[in-house]
């Protein structure tokens, strides 16, 4: 009998380069009113769901939150001046 393997190749990006997407991923949700399925491509990443978690996980907090709390920010600064 014949034995099959299914192996699974994953590339890991590297802490420095992941932070440097989830940088420019809070820039774009920041100031675009790109979908957070564009900004996740744009970015690099394969899916929604794996750019969610990665977000969170260096931003603590998820992408759509994250937008909600920068413009909630951004009209308080502006209310201010």
């Amino acid at each position: 009998m014949a034995q099959r393997c299914t192996c699974a190749v994953t590339t890991r990006t590297s802490p420095a380069r992941s932070g440097w997407r989830m940088a420019k991923a809070a820039e774009l949700l920041r100031d675009l009113e790109l979908a957070i399925a564009d900004v996740a491509e744009r970015v690099g990443r394969a899916g929604e769901p794996a750019f969610n978690r990665a977000f969170t996980r260096l931003q603590g907090t998820g992408p759509g939150a994250y937008r909600r709390a920068s413009r909630t920010a951004r009209r308080a600064t502006s209310a201010a001046q």
